[in-house]
C-alpha cells in the first residue's frame, strides 16, 4: 500500500489513505480481512488487482451488502446497518443445549438491577456448566462489541465471572440470553451527516 502511495492513519494502523481523483481511497484491515471503499467503483477495482497481484487470487465481496468478521453489513440510506444474528443464534443454542433456560418470558432489558452483585461463592458451577459459561460468554464478546453495544455492560461483567461462575452468573446470562431471542433482528445503525459533528443517544431508565 505504501508503494502505491498510501498513508497510514496516524491514529489506526490498521487503515490505510490515498486521494485518488480528488476523492479519498481508504483500505482498512484486519490480518487477512480488508474493506476497501472510494466513489469511483474503478477505482476499487484497480486496487484489487493490484492486491491479487501481490497475495493472488482473492475472494472478493462488492455491492451495499456484505459480510465482514462475521458481521453482515448493508450500506443504505447513506446509513451502515451491522448485524450478527447467526453469531447471537450459535451462542443462544451453546447456551440453551448445555446450560438449559429456567423462563420462557423474554425480558426486555439485558440484565436485572443485581447484575453486579455477586453470588455465593458455595454455589459454583460444575467444570462442565463452568466451560460452556466460559465458551458463551467468549462468543457474546465478540458480538457486543462490533453489532450490539447494548449488552456490554452485562457482558463485561459476566466476563470477570468465567473463572468462577456460580449459579447466580448462571441465572443473569440466562436473562441476558432471553432477552436476546427477544431482540435477535435488532441492528447497530451508524450514519455521518457531518464529520465535525458527534452525536451521541444514551438510554436511561430512573428508578
Amino acid at each position: 500500500l505504501k508503494e502505491s502511495g498510501f498513508e497510514i492513519n496516524p491514529y489506526n494502523s490498521c487503515v490505510a489513505n490515498k486521494i485518488i481523483g480528488r476523492h479519498q481511497c481508504m483500505v482498512t484491515f484486519y490480518v487477512d480481512d480488508n474493506k476497501i471503499s472510494h466513489k469511483d467503483p474503478k477505482v476499487v477495482t484497480r486496487i484489487i488487482n493490484k492486491l491479487s497481484k501481490h497475495f493472488g487470487d482473492l475472494k472478493i465481496q462488492r455491492g451495499n451488502k456484505f459480510d465482514l468478521l462475521g458481521m453482515d453489513i448493508e450500506l443504505k440510506n447513506k446509513k451502515v446497518y451491522i448485524s450478527m444474528v447467526s453469531h447471537l443464534k450459535n451462542a443462544i443454542e451453546t447456551y440453551e443445549t448445555g446450560l438449559g433456560t429456567t423462563s420462557n418470558k423474554l425480558p426486555s432489558t439485558p440484565g436485572k438491577t443485581d447484575i453486579f452483585n455477586e453470588g455465593k461463592e458455595t454455589d459454583r458451577l460444575s467444570d462442565k456448566e463452568s466451560e460452556i459459561f466460559h465458551t458463551v460468554m467468549a462468543k457474546l464478546l465478540h458480538v457486543c462489541k462490533q453489532a450490539r453495544l447494548n449488552i456490554e455492560p452485562v457482558v463485561a461483567y459476566l466476563c470477570t465471572r468465567v473463572s468462577c461462575s456460580t449459579e447466580a452468573d448462571k441465572t443473569k446470562l440466562d436473562h441476558l440470553i432471553r432477552y436476546l431471542k427477544r431482540t435477535l433482528n435488532d441492528v447497530r445503525v451508524i450514519e455521518v451527516r457531518d464529520l465535525k459533528t458527534l452525536l451521541c443517544w444514551i438510554d436511561a431508565a430512573y428508578a
